[in-house]
Parts: C-alpha cells; sequence; structure tokens
C-alpha cells in the first residue's frame, strides 16, 4: 500500500516539539561510482556485451528521536536521493526477487520516471515506537532488524542480507515489525516478534553466555512456510577471536545445511585480520541461475551466495587516528572466480568522512558458471557529513 508522505509526517510536523525532549541528526552523502561491466559469453557466444557506466548521487536522510517520557521513544528516518546515471539501460526486470518486509510505503519516486538517467527518490526508512519497562522491551513499528554472528557468510541474516561487495555495511533497511526483547538474568536474553508485510517472518533468539563461551540459537519462519533453525557460538583462544555458525533450512520440498566458520586476530596491535569459511548446502557447483530459480529461499532473497563453498580473507589498518585502509579477497571455491577489495577511510572533520572503494572481479572466464566473473569492477568515491 502506498501513501502519501505528508500524511505521515503531519503529525511530527504539528507536535509541540518544545515541550518533549529530542535529538535529532542530518546525514548527507555525495558518492560517485565508475562501473565496469565484462562480456558475458555462453558456450563461446557473447550474450550480453560489456559496458562502462558513471552513476551518482546525492542524498539526505534525517534522524528524529523523540522521547515523550522516561520510557517511551519514537525513531523517525526520512530521507531524499537524487540519483543519475550515464544509461539506463535495464528497468524493471532486472532486480532481482525478494521479500517485501514493508505493510505499506510511500510512492518512492518523486520526479522522473524510471527509464529516466536522473530521478528523485523518498524513503521513509524508520518509524517505530519503543516502550521500556521492568517487563521488558518493546517496539512496534518500521525498525532494523538482522541476525547471525558471522562477519561474511551469516546463514541465519535472512532479512535483506548484505551482498559480499556491499560498502556500507551499517545501513540496514527497515522493515515493519513488532519486537520484544527480554533480560532473563545477568548472562541471558530472549526477544521474539513478528515482521509484517506482504511477506512476513516469526522469529525468535535466546541468547546466552556459559564459560567464556556467548551462543544463541534462533527459529525463523518466513511466511509460515520457509523453517530456519540455527545455532551460533564465538568465543577466544588467548587473543584469537573464533565464531561458528550453523542452520538448517527447510522447506516444503527440501532442506539445506549452512555453516561458517571463522576467526579474527589483530597483529602488531594494528592490523585487524578476519577469515571465514562457508559452506551453503542450498547453492550449486554450476548452473546457478537455474538452481536459484528453484528454490525458494533464493527467491525469497533470503541467500546471496549462489555456489557451495566461499573462503574470505579481509585486514584493516589504521594508518593514524584519522586515516584506516582496509583491503582483502572472497573466493568461490568451487569456480575459483574471486572478489578483491580496497578500501580508504579518512575522517577529514569531526562531522566529515572521505572513503574511496574499488572492488574487483577476478576471473578469466565471464560466464553464467563463473559467479563473481559476472560481477562488474567498480570505483566509489564517497563524501559524507553527519550534523
Amino acid at each position: 500500500m502506498k501513501v502519501n508522505a505528508s500524511l505521515l509526517l503531519l503529525p511530527l510536523i504539528s507536535a509541540p516539539l518544545f515541550a518533549l525532549d529530542y535529538d535529532q541528526s542530518v546525514e548527507i552523502s555525495s558518492a560517485l561510482q565508475l562501473s565496469d561491466y565484462p562480456s558475458v559469453t555462453e558456450d563461446g557466444s557473447t550474450v550480453i556485451s560489456g559496458r562502462t557506466e558513471w552513476q551518482g548521487s546525492l542524498e539526505g536522510f534525517w534522524n528524529l528521536y523523540l522521547y515523550s517520557s522516561e520510557n517511551t521513544q519514537l525513531n523517525a528516518r526520512y530521507g531524499l536521493s537524487l540519483q543519475g546515471e550515464t544509461r539506463r539501460d535495464f528497468v524493471g526486470d532486472d532486480e532481482a526477487s525478494t521479500a517485501d518486509y514493508r505493510a505499506f510505503d510511500l510512492d518512492a519516486l518523486l520526479l522522473g520516471s524510471e527509464s529516466d538517467r536522473t530521478r528523485l527518490y523518498q524513503q521513509l526508512d524508520q518509524l517505530s515506537v519503543t516502550w521500556y519497562s521492568n517487563a521488558g522491551d518493546y517496539t512496534l513499528g518500521r525498525q532494523p532488524i538482522s541476525f547471525g554472528l558471522a562477519k561474511f557468510y551469516s546463514p541465519v541474516d535472512i532479512i535483506y542480507p548484505f551482498d559480499l561487495y556491499a560498502t556500507d555495511t551499517d545501513y540496514r533497511p527497515g522493515v515493519d515489525a513488532l519486537r520484544g526483547t527480554w533480560q532473563l538474568g545477568a548472562l541471558t536474553e530472549f526477544d521474539a516478534g513478528w515482521v509484517f508485510g506482504s511477506d512476513s517472518v516469526l522469529f525468535s533468539r535466546f541468547k546466552a553466555s556459559v564459560n567464556s563461551i556467548d551462543a544463541e540459537a534462533i527459529v525463523l519462519a518466513i511466511n509460515g512456510e520457509n523453517l530456519n533453525f540455527s545455532l551460533g557460538t564465538q568465543t577466544a583462544i588467548d587473543e584469537i577471536g573464533l565464531w561458528q555458525e550453523t542452520a538448517l533450512l527447510l522447506d516444503e520440498d527440501h532442506h539445506y545445511l549452512r555453516t561458517t566458520l571463522g576467526a579474527d586476530y589483530t597483529v602488531l596491535s594494528d592490523l585487524y585480520l578476519v577469515a571465514e569459511v562457508h559452506y551453503n548446502g542450498a547453492g550449486a557447483r554450476s548452473g546457478y541461475d537455474t538452481n536459484s530459480a528453484g528454490n525458494s529461499f533464493y527467491q525469497l532473497g533470503a541467500i546471496s551466495t549462489l555456489g557451495k563453498w566461499y573462503a574470505s580473507v579481509q585486514g584493516s589498518y589504521p594508518v593514524n587516528i584519522l586515516t584506516s585502509v582496509s583491503s582483502g579477497i572472497s573466493v568461490n571455491l568451487n569456480d575459483g572466480s574471486a572478489l578483491a577489495n580496497l578500501a580508504l577511510s579518512v575522517n577529514a572533520t569531526d562531522a566529515m568522512n572521505v572513503d574511496l572503494s574499488a572492488v574487483l572481479p577476478l576471473d578469466d572466464e565471464h560466464s553464467y558458471d563463473s559467479e563473481f566473473g559476472l560481477y562488474p569492477a567498480y570505483l566509489l568515491a564517497e563524501v559524507s557529513w553527519v550534523f
């Protein structure tokens, strides 16, 4: 259901804000990306010609936190995004299948059409009320929700999971949900809830810490048909952090096992290294398109990796108090394709950050049997401010 933005924002605008405690912030970012898409071949013939594109964006978000009482809080996040690109060849059908976890939404496109090279979008990303009490904390409305311990390949992070090449992993789209959290003890916690929209998720999670081992058991049910049962644990041996996450996925006709093993370590007090190995029982060794098209978890957007075996190594280093660099590689161990990444982040001022990043697919074969060989190489420059 689409609604007019003014109807939603009118209560906030007309409310006597001077009588309430509130915080607010504004985020502005400008980005420019150069993407180089490879030519895709099949049986020795080119089926998709390569192309190079420039894409630019200017975004602004307003964050509002209202405290109507000492135990009630309202969160709102609204944004505008001006996007442009040098060409607009693929419209509508190029978007991957995914679930819809919003009961209503604004008309996203404000100016232009989807076929235009320049377009203005709006987004109501958060609008929720949280009530804190001795009996638990409860949140109703649009809010970010995520699960899992793994850094790159979480088998339980099924609500809009990040792609491997995602540059902004701090931001996660809000979903409409009712969520409750209860502290059962100093080291134990239980939370449960319902994500609702055109698609829905019922979830429950139990977290506990015993003998320096943190554990969490999670049950997820998508649309009452796709089930995910997972157990994750993490601990440390001396200065080496260790974690594992294992999930059993069930639908009406199939069951799959997905598991991740990971470790991290800081070398010479500054160089942070993290590595993971992942097995995806729902994936394929070849014929990725055919396999994902017939798998309900892929159609819901609950799994983003197409193959069976993966490995990733990433490292980050603080050059100085204001500058950090990071680099790494992720490999599909079945077809041998890989993604290399490099990033530089500079905290130019207290309110301004400059980020440069690059992703390079490594594979001689750009075909449908090469997962990362189909990815574009890109350079991204972004400047962001927070006020």
